[in-house]
């Protein structure tokens, strides 16, 4: 082969062609490695987690050190969202907030509460990849702007009546004052509650049946009950009445009980009465055919009891006296005069008879019970009465008679 030798022009051109060549080779490189990048960014999105942002927020006092602030707004920012929480009583907060886990994730905070001047404070976090949280912690400047937070718990007051031996019962419209709050009543429960402050507390309840305090202790978020159990100025007086008949005591029923304080009842058929009576001395008297009166001190608050124990005696020897007293009242008088001659008959086994001139008429009877009636034929009228034969005692009955003009 017979080898020419270039011109100048050949070896510009070829030259030239090389270098075209090589840079298009060179672009189809590039372009080809952008598309995988392109590529691989499509298939491989940003992938995101979370982490946790904690930390405190307090003021500093004049006298010196912290004071953690409840109730801040702590707003956290990124390019994925804004989360937000609030300090608690002790000024500590908690955020859950996405970040990338392919990067570090940049977070714009503010801290922010009203009574503060201004009202929000900020700062920067970074969250670096992998991590899971991080802490930040916030000063609001001066304490003189915080609010005065007072920590409660619950109250409650139950008032109750004791009469007597009757059971406890709730007492309603009692008045309950204190420092704390204004003077309130109890409800138709014999209740009350309500908030004041964690602490001390000195409570008042005053009714007809007395004033009386007391001092609780207030939990917070707790319910302390104080409880005022009033007792009436009154006792409970109970009376028994047995019979005592050989040695052998059994209840005795259906005795008459009377007092000026009360008016008179029977014993039931267990030989029993109980009634509430005001405190201090009574006098009662149980009235059967033996008949007995005997005295008794009500205590407040309790009870007392009086047993009336009666002998039995023989009926045959169980006696008593009747006297019958007959009197005449003219229409318009202010004073009466005996009557005799006035017929009295008495039921079984009473006999009767006629009463004399002083108008007395007696007879001894078996103890009980006995009707009486007594006719004035001369002034055409007929009374009616009735006696309890005491045994070895005297019952005395006065019939009276009115009218305008006698004939007798």
């Amino acid at each position: 082969m017979v080898e020419t030798e270039q011109t100048d022009y050949e070896k510009t051109r070829n030259t030239a062609i090389g270098v075209g060549v090589g840079l298009i080779v060179e672009a189809l490189v590039l372009w080809y490695l952008m598309k995988l990048e392109l590529w691989g960014n499509e298939k491989k999105p940003n992938r995101t987690g979370s982490a946790l942002i904690t930390g405190s927020v307090y003021c500093l006092p004049l006298s010196g050190g912290t004071t953690p602030v409840s109730n801040v707004t702590v707003t956290a920012t990124s390019n994925l969202g804004t989360k937000v929480a609030t300090t608690d009583s002790s000024g500590q907060y908690a955020i859950s907030v996405p970040t990338n886990l392919d990067s570090a994730t940049q977070f714009s905070m503010t801290f922010e509460h009203p009574q503060y001047t201004p009202p929000a404070k900020s700062a920067d976090v970074t969250i670096q990849k992998g991590a899971l949280s991080i802490k930040k912690d916030m000063s609001m400047g001066p304490c003189w702007k915080q609010p005065v937070i007072i920590e409660k718990g619950t109250l409650q007051v139950k008032t109750t009546l004791k009469r007597g031996n009757n059971p406890v019962l709730p007492l309603a419209q009692v008045n309950i004052s204190s420092s704390e709050f204004n003077t309130a009543q109890t409800d138709n429960a014999g209740s009350f509650s309500t908030d004041v402050p964690v602490g001390s507390i000195t409570v008042t309840a005053s009714s007809q049946y007395g004033s009386f305090t007391k001092t609780a202790t207030i939990t917070k978020g707790g319910i302390t009950v104080v409880t005022f159990d009033f007792v009436s100025n009154e006792g409970t007086l109970q009376v028994k009445t047995t019979l005592n008949k050989g040695g052998v005591i059994s209840p005795l029923p259906q005795v008459d009980i009377s007092s000026s304080a009360f008016a008179t009842v029977k014993t039931d058929n267990a030989g029993l009465f109980q009634i509430v009576l005001p405190i201090g001395n009574i006098s009662v008297t149980a009235t059967t055919s033996y008949g007995q009166t005997k005295t008794a001190v009500i205590v407040r608050g309790q009870t007392t009891v009086i047993i009336f124990e009666f002998e039995w005696v023989d009926p045959a020897r169980q006696r008593g006296t009747l006297i019958v007293k007959t009197l005449y009242k003219a229409a318009g008088a202010t004073t009466t005069i005996p009557i005799g001659g006035v017929k009295i008959s008495l039921s079984a086994p009473g006999v009767g008879g006629i009463t004399a001139s002083s108008g007395d008429y007696g007879e001894s009877l078996q103890i009980g019970n006995y009707n009486i009636t007594a006719v004035a034929s001369k002034l055409n009228q007929t009374k009616t009465a009735t006696a309890i034969i005491v045994l070895s005692q005297t019952t005395t009955v006065t019939i009276i008679f009115e009218g305008t003009s006698p004939n007798f």
